[in-house]
């Protein structure tokens, strides 16, 4: 199991089981009565050979505004469920404290990825867990 799969069993998973949240891989869902859902995802980006580097995006989708969106595809049944990475009312980036920051001097979309490696694992992990258990 690859660093990455490891911080997200260990580290995100019970926090997000624990807000009621099902997990399918490297994404996280909740989805209300309504049909709104709110999803968290991991992007795995190959730009450092010492470094699972990755983004951790989430989104609200409002299921009318899913409907809508993708009204010209229900009728294939081609529409599946929002992505941690599509388009929603809602989204954004867990941004890494700079401990855990694949660039911690970066600006913009770097200034998002996270970077676990062995030595880091288990301050990544916590600093992860942190910053979705408090926000």
């Amino acid at each position: 199991m690859g660093l990455l799969d490891l911080l997200v069993r260990e580290h995100v998973a019970p926090v997000m089981r624990g807000a009621g949240f099902k997990r399918s891989g490297r994404t996280f869902r909740l989805i209300a009565d309504s049909g709104d859902q709110a999803v968290l995802g991991f992007a795995r980006q190959y730009v450092d050979p010492g470094a699972a580097v990755f983004e951790v995006g989430y989104r609200i989708v409002p299921a009318p505004y899913w409907e809508w969106i993708n009204r010209q595809h229900w009728s294939s049944g081609q529409v599946g469920s929002p992505s941690a990475f599509a388009l929603a009312a809602v989204a954004g980036d867990v941004v890494p404290p700079p401990r855990a920051a694949h660039l911690p001097a970066g600006e913009g979309r770097l200034r998002a990825r996270w970077a676990v490696r062995e030595d880091n694992r288990q301050v990544c992990g916590e600093a992860l867990a942190d910053a979705l258990h408090t926000k």
